[in-house]
């Protein structure tokens, strides 16, 4: 999926195999690319993305865009950024 987005794969230590960019705490991973402005294709619930970036939401017509896709890859759920093409995102990604 990350190949065919032109995008680096990042992964929690320990759990992906050979990740381009290994992080250990992955609230402060997604909040981190967040704040940066990086749209976010993260592999995980939606919750756990949810709660992650629930304390630096703000503005919807600058975030990033920001897609939880299922394990199996079956569901991709545009979450945040609608406004800067996380609905798009998604149907790329689903």
């Amino acid at each position: 999926m990350a190949a065919d987005l032109g995008a680096p794969v990042h992964g929690l230590s320990g759990r992906v195999e050979a990740p381009d960019i290994a992080f250990d705490d992955t609230a402060e991973h997604l909040r981190a690319l967040f704040l940066a402005g990086t749209p976010i294709v993260a592999v995980a619930a939606v919750g756990i993305v949810v709660r992650a970036l629930a304390s630096v939401i703000g503005d919807k017509r600058v975030e990033p865009p920001v897609v939880a896709v299922a394990d199996d890859g079956s569901v991709a759920v545009p979450l945040l950024g609608g406004h800067r093409g996380a609905n798009a995102l998604a149907r790329r990604v689903a």
